[in-house]
């Protein structure tokens, strides 16, 4: 039997939990703008009026999520709010998150997916996703991909700092002109490459020559710093649909990349990412 007792304290707890829901959009306001915020500002970010955001920033006060400053009187994330930042990044590891990406991806579409990161070699696989119809190719966990010819060496490339990719383009470059390509034509076909890279940084395609009849998306996966952590990438026949269930693949990967780096903080700190088309289809690999 439910005494009366009971029934307030769980209608208590019920308003508790809603008013967590409530005034966690002042921290998400905080969150989202770039320095401290006056009340009225705040409260019109939360969609609350001031006298009731002022309730809550008062709680949140005496537990350190919220600090006003003394000068301007305008109010800031606390040392609670960073303590806590801190301490769920630190329980994020960006390649169990990737790879968790991936295999969600090759579950929604049904499609072949990887995750590539970056190595002393290049690009290497990860982690591979077989859709059910069975993609036959080359390339399993442990496979390096190349810089200029896969979608993942085109994101790195556009990605990691020039000094981390130069020494593996002076090695290709010398590997090509052995094969009796001149420096020139391959230091012309490098700078295209990055060019092209550089100012189509959304995402990579790839339509292989190497891999024959197959296609790959890949997307970039950021840190909380803004730097490449990992690609996600589906590879899928040319003849294959471009759309499954009305939804486009290319988004589909775009998203899943976008919510890993989503959980990896990329985003919250002002860092964006500049929405381009798809690059022009390079033949190679994945």
């Amino acid at each position: 039997m439910v005494t009366d007792r009971g029934k307030e304290d769980t209608a208590m707890r019920r308003r508790s939990v809603q008013s967590i829901t409530v005034g966690s959009a002042l921290l998400d306001a905080l969150a989202n703008s770039t320095g401290p915020l006056p009340l009225g500002i705040l409260s019109k970010a939360a969609g609350m009026h001031p006298s009731k955001a002022r309730r809550y920033l008062v709680s949140f006060l005496e537990c350190g999520l919220v600090e006003q400053r003394p000068d301007t009187g305008c109010y800031d994330l606390g040392p609670m709010a960073l303590r806590l930042g801190f301490a769920a990044m630190s329980r994020l590891d960006p390649i169990r998150e990737s790879v968790a990406g991936a295999e969600q991806l090759a579950r929604t579409l049904d499609r072949t997916t990887m995750v590539s990161v970056w190595s002393n070699l290049g690009p290497i696989i990860i982690a591979w996703y077989d859709a059910s119809e069975f993609v036959a190719c080359n390339l399993r966990v442990g496979s390096v991909l190349p810089l200029i010819g896969s979608a993942s060496g085109k994101l790195f490339l556009t990605h990691l700092p020039e000094a981390t990719t130069a020494p593996l383009m002076e090695k290709f470059t010398e590997c090509a002109t052995t094969r009796n390509q001149t420096a020139s034509a391959i230091r012309a076909k490098v700078a295209e490459v990055v060019e092209q890279a550089h100012h189509q940084d959304r995402y990579a395609t790839t339509a292989g020559d190497l891999l024959p009849g197959l296609n790959a998306i890949g997307a970039p996966v950021f840190n909380s710093n803004g730097s490449i952590v990992a690609v996600i990438a589906e590879i899928h026949r040319q003849d294959d649909p471009t759309e499954i269930d009305g939804v486009s693949v290319h988004s589909a990967v775009l998203e899943k990349a976008d919510e890993v780096s989503a959980r990896l903080g990329y985003g919250s700190t002002g860092l964006s990412r500049v929405a381009h088309g798809p690059t022009t289809k390079s033949a190679d690999r994945p």
